[in-house]
């Protein structure tokens, strides 16, 4: 959990950065729409920070789905199975089904992730049903060989390692998912901010009081006027 923290505070930090530079180009960029008010100006270089800013979510997003478009093309090295099991819950099925000995040519596919479908509902509010837990007994038992006590505690074993894994992995995808959003939200102030400061760069023009940093220790600020921008 402190490395999905630790990753979250880095890209939210990384979208303030990357964010900010875009928008204060697109503010610096701009290219003046004659003799505007100031505010005027200002919002018109919100508008094109933001406008960099969805740009680049969108750009993000299409890189994001051809790269998990590529990773999921099956190739030589990775073939499909015909069955699914949980990939979460991976290490538990081979676990539940771990056997010093076994028959050659055994296609335990169907059995795991029919076992990996019912070791999902242990996370339920409700757990594993009693049924599921005996079926899963009988599953161990055959399949291992182990006696009764000892598919027992196995299956008791596996249930509560999958319970606690499920729990990590959605605890994982919430941080994940408000990281994200957080990101975004914030990615956006920084980029209609920063083509704020961007304009007043362009125009000659000294940052607003909460953008002031350079002159903060003078006493007094003299009164400024945006000057009339002239088209090239």
């Amino acid at each position: 959990m402190a490395l999905w923290l630790s990753s979250s505070i880095y890209l939210i930090l990384q979208a303030l950065i990357s964010f900010g530079c875009g928008g204060y180009l697109a503010g610096r960029c701009r290219l003046p729409y004659g003799d505007a008010a100031t505010d005027d100006a200002e919002r018109r270089d919100g508008l094109h920070g933001i406008a960099s800013w969805a740009l680049a979510v969108v750009l993000g997003a299409a890189l994001a789905a051809l790269i998990a478009m590529g990773a999921s093309r099956p190739t030589i090295l990775a073939q499909p199975t015909t069955t699914t099991e949980p990939s979460v819950l991976s290490y538990e099925i081979d676990h539940i089904f771990r056997s010093a000995r076994r028959p050659p040519n055994v296609d335990l596919a169907p059995l795991r992730a029919e076992a990996g479908r019912l070791l999902m509902t242990s996370s339920s509010h409700n757990g594993i049903s009693p049924d599921d837990r005996a079926y899963l007994v009988q599953l161990v038992s055959a399949t291992t060989g182990l006696a009764g006590a000892d598919a027992e505690r196995r299956v008791d074993t596996v249930i509560a390692d999958s319970r606690t894994a499920i729990s990590h992995a959605r605890a994982s995808t919430i941080v994940l998912a408000f990281s994200v959003a957080t990101a975004l939200l914030l990615g956006a102030v920084a980029a209609w901010a920063a083509a704020e400061a961007g304009g007043r760069h362009r125009d000659g023009m000294p940052l607003s009081g909460w953008m002031l940093h350079a002159n903060r220790f003078n006493g007094r600020r003299s009164p400024w006027r945006r000057s009339p921008a002239t088209l090239p």
